[in-house]
């Protein structure tokens, strides 16, 4: 125990307490800390400036660390967690704008970063943030995350790290390596073993094309047809669809891959029909899209302040809760991989993967080298998705090829006998074989 006595504070604003134990402290979370001697009441209080957000986040950082503020400066230089993530969005935001990265991208940064300075503490320094901290941060990611989650958002979280560094916000990397590692490839295989099957079964669709309106059937078709998912089919132009050769040809907006798909003739009928009775668009930009909500806005939208709105998410979820199909992984995006799963099995993944718009790796070199795929092969693997849908003889097609069938038998009838059945007429930009 020191001799004499304990000091009054230096000044009235002064934080720290003189403590029996001759050092001045402060409670902080419910824990007492200790920051120097009394004598030396303007060292003491450096290192409890320098500590401070450290501790109000509930880190235990080394207080024995001899550090001392710029001359002149009575609080720890260096970018906070908040101004790392404004400058990180802000230039995200600039990405948008011209193009360059899709809005939906730019809220995942966003909710990502934003939770991050939650974490950590907004006013947190960069500089100041140690292993332990990220041993922390990791941990919590792992409670009440599926690993596919965990994945993403460890992802996330070192982009914008990493743009600390290399936007010169901070002199030096974090040390990121060791505690944000994302869950091992096999971890991810055995929770996703263990998940329901993210497919819809023929009868299935079956019963969802039977039911749904003139909208939703055209959409659900185009993704059983072509492996669209929700943002393929809110975006996609008139202008893309050849109706009369019965072809689509349009990139993904996802990565902007070439894709091109032959349609089935219920497609060509139902998206005829949708295009019919489509509302007016309230926006000019939206003018030449194929499906426009009741209300005149496309499927999937952001709000002004950057809420996702996914229209199409909405519709197919109440016409599954409807028919009794709903269960977990099942929504229209589901729709992509029951095609890559039956289309898969028409032996040409290549032509599958043309039709999904699938990025190739670079170290697909025949990728690389790929400039089309003949139409031929892209045909026979819908028909292969077509034929697992409608099984010859399949007593369901009336579900959809209803009014297709009425219309073949109109033509047969009022033709002359022996006369050639007229060719289909193909489709503009047809590769030269």
């Amino acid at each position: 125990m020191p001799t004499g006595t304990k000091p009054a504070k230096p000044y009235a604003s002064f934080p720290l307490t003189a403590h029996n134990s001759g050092q001045w402290s402060k409670k902080i979370k419910q824990k007492v800390y200790y920051f120097g001697p009394w004598a030396d009441h303007q060292a003491a209080h450096a290192k409890y400036l320098t500590f401070l957000d450290q501790l109000q986040a509930g880190r235990s950082p080394k207080l024995s660390v001899n550090t001392t503020p710029a001359p002149g400066v009575g609080k720890p230089t260096g970018a906070t967690l908040k101004e790392l993530v404004q400058e990180f969005l802000n230039v995200k935001r600039q990405r948008v704008a011209k193009g360059e990265l899709a809005p939906r991208s730019l809220q995942a940064y966003k909710r990502t970063a934003l939770a991050l300075a939650r974490f950590f503490g907004e006013e947190s320094r960069i500089e100041a943030l140690i292993s332990d901290d990220f041993k922390r941060y990791r941990e919590h990611l792992s409670k009440g995350r599926e690993l596919v989650a965990v994945t993403n958002e460890i992802r996330i979280a070192k982009i914008v790290f990493n743009f600390a560094y290399d936007h010169r916000i901070i002199p030096l990397p974090l040390p990121l390596k060791a505690w944000l590692e994302p869950p091992q490839a096999k971890a991810k295989r055995a929770e996703n073993n263990l998940k329901p099957l993210r497919m819809l079964e023929a009868d299935e669709l079956r019963a969802i094309l039977g039911t749904a309106g003139v909208q939703l059937r055209a959409m659900t078709l185009l993704g059983i047809n072509c492996g669209f998912g929700n943002t393929d089919v809110a975006t996609l132009p008139e202008a893309a669809i050849d109706l009369t050769a019965g072809w689509v040809d349009f990139p993904r907006p996802k990565t902007a891959v070439k894709r091109t798909c032959p349609l089935w003739p219920e497609t060509v009928e139902a998206v005829r029909a949708a295009l019919a009775k489509r509302p007016t668009a309230t926006s000019e930009a939206d003018f030449g899209l194929a499906f426009i909500t009741k209300y005149g806005m496309r499927f999937v939208r952001s709000t002004d302040n950057g809420v996702q709105i996914d229209s199409i998410a909405l519709e197919f979820g109440k016409l599954l809760r409807k028919l009794d199909l709903k269960r977990q992984g099942l929504n229209f995006y589901a729709l992509r991989s029951s095609f890559e799963t039956v289309a898969s099995d028409s032996g040409d993944e290549v032509a599958t993967s043309y039709i999904m718009g699938h990025a190739a790796s670079s170290t697909d070199m025949a990728a690389v080298y790929r400039r089309k795929l003949f139409d031929a092969r892209l045909q026979k693997t819908v028909d292969h998705v077509r034929q697992w849908l409608w099984p010859e003889g399949s007593e369901a097609a009336w579900i959809v090829a209803d009014e297709i069938r009425k219309k073949e038998a109109a033509e047969k009838a009022t033709a002359n006998p022996g006369e050639p059945d007229k060719p289909k007429t193909p489709r503009k930009n047809k590769p030269a074989k």
